[in-house]
């Protein structure tokens, strides 16, 4: 196999490695079915409970509410959306229904585990760097069996910064021992991963599996998947 082009790897965690859209989907069917709602509803239910996430997300991290109110508050939020008003006692059974949904779908993103192993195997260094609560973020990892296939993991709880900040990023180059230039960050999100990683000096590969519209950055590759794998492992060899 031909020298790696970078001595460290940057992967994020949600819809990176941990295919957190497909399983929201899974749980949103159920929600839907719970509710008696169309599935000709299921894009503008995802989009309404991604605003929602979006917007109780910040306050979770702040510490102004708990996760289960987050959990309730994004929920309630996508049904009004949809003009469905719920009392507190129906609200907490139809989050049993979403949670139980999601929590029984775990999995990776296709391709995402042979491609860490292929990449330690070509000796880099290899770390997950992601915005979130610590526990929350382990458990996830733990329960999909990646822990053992990285050497670090930061999490912004832990940290006391998150992506896209400048100083999220100096600090996983720190912690793997390296210059910005030496390093590479693999995410789906362009502005948190992808911006954030090239603005502070790193290259980056940019994970599209949804087709998001297409950016310009020069030290960005867009991807659509991890697989082949051997067509993925070229973005990260000597060529």
């Amino acid at each position: 196999m031909p020298a790696l082009r970078y001595k460290a790897v940057f992967f994020d965690l949600d819809d990176t490695l941990f295919d957190h859209r497909a399983h929201r989907r899974e749980a949103l069917a159920a929600l839907r079915a719970a509710v008696r709602l169309n599935g000709d509803v299921a894009a503008s239910l995802e989009a309404a409970h991604e605003r929602h996430l979006q917007r109780t997300h910040g306050l979770l991290l702040a510490g102004a509410i708990t996760l289960e109110q987050a959990r309730l508050e994004r929920l309630r939020g996508a049904l009004a959306d949809h003009g469905l008003e719920v009392d507190d006692e129906r609200l907490a059974s139809l989050e049993a229904v979403y949670r139980s949904a999601y929590d029984r779908h775990w999995r990776s993103v296709p391709g995402s585990v042979e491609l860490l192993d292929a990449l330690k195997r070509a000796g880099a260094w290899v770390a997950v760097v992601t915005n979130g609560r610590k526990n929350d973020q382990l458990a996830k990892l733990q329960r999909l069996g990646l822990l053992p296939r990285v050497d670090d993991v930061l999490i912004s709880e832990e940290l006391g910064c998150e992506k896209p900040s400048l100083e999220f990023f100096a600090l996983a180059a720190k912690r793997a021992r390296c210059q910005a230039c030496e390093c590479v960050m693999v995410g789906d999100l362009w502005n948190t991963d992808i911006v954030g990683a090239t603005a502070s000096g790193m290259s980056a590969v940019w994970l599209n599996r949804y087709q998001r519209d297409p950016q310009a950055n020069a030290a960005a590759t867009e991807i659509r998947s991890f697989q082949p794998l051997e067509s993925v492992l070229e973005h990260f060899l000597q060529p």
